[in-house]
């Protein structure tokens, strides 16, 4: 375990953002599943939760009064019981992950029926990012460059994807969960001078076939909050 404060491996805003959502929600057992050093665990038991936590790298966490159990996301169950927790959260780990499969089937397996997932996921769809593409060939340095730091040499723990919301809907829909809120943070500033290119996206999706729509999810993957938004997208899932 890591000495001094826990801070949070994501940006500040990624975590104050779940926060937001979780706070007008009924007191329960939560799961905060990575949970990197405590960050948001020691936020979530000030706010009135009873927290558990799970991470590749235990060794990253700082919280004397909070448990942390080894959990591989990508493989095998985490360690607890089937319908156990009221909450999960999940700040930016799913894109870290190559088999987010894994862990959205666990995130529902230990979700108890009606409770709810929050996640946040890097924004890879934003129109910035997709013009990036066109003139880099690449999304995200970070992914590019797989520039990380982890206490642990597990290989996995070093892992970034372009993960998107297509495949985050399809996943949890897969298993039980319905995503019932997209939210984005502060929008960018850059916004206003991408709005008419955003519109003609959205045009040329009307010509799309209905198949590649629902393949796309275009309707919320060209939404305002993923083609303008801020550099993260915010999801509440709820279990059937």
């Amino acid at each position: 375990m890591s000495s001094g404060a826990p801070k949070p491996i994501t940006r500040a805003e990624n975590h104050e953002q779940i926060l937001a959502m979780l706070s007008p929600l009924p007191r329960g057992r939560i799961l905060d599943a990575p949970c990197g050093e405590g960050a948001l665990a020691i936020r979530l038991k000030e706010m009135g939760f009873d927290v558990a936590c799970c991470d590749i790298d235990p060794a990253l966490f700082k919280l004397e009064d909070l448990a942390v159990q080894y959990a591989e996301l990508n493989l095998g169950k985490v360690p607890f019981e089937d319908e156990s927790f009221d909450y999960v959260a999940s700040v930016n780990g799913l894109h870290r992950l190559w088999n987010p499969a894994n862990a959205i089937k666990e995130y529902a397996r230990v979700l108890k029926p009606g409770g709810t997932l929050v996640c946040s996921i890097p924004n890879y769809a934003h129109i910035s990012r997709r013009l990036r593409f066109l003139v880099t060939g690449g999304i995200a340095r970070n992914v590019s460059q797989l520039n990380v730091q982890q206490v642990t040499d597990d290989p996995a723990a070093h892992y970034r994807s372009t993960l998107l919301f297509a495949q985050i809907k399809h996943l949890m829909h897969g298993y039980g969960l319905s995503i019932v809120a997209l939210e984005t943070a502060r929008r960018k500033k850059s916004g206003l001078f991408y709005y008419p290119l955003a519109l003609l996206i959205r045009l040329a999706a009307l010509f799309s076939s209905g198949r590649d729509r629902e393949a796309f999810c275009m309707e919320r993957s060209n939404s305002n909050a993923v083609l303008l938004g801020s550099n993260h997208l915010y999801l509440r899932a709820r279990k059937a």
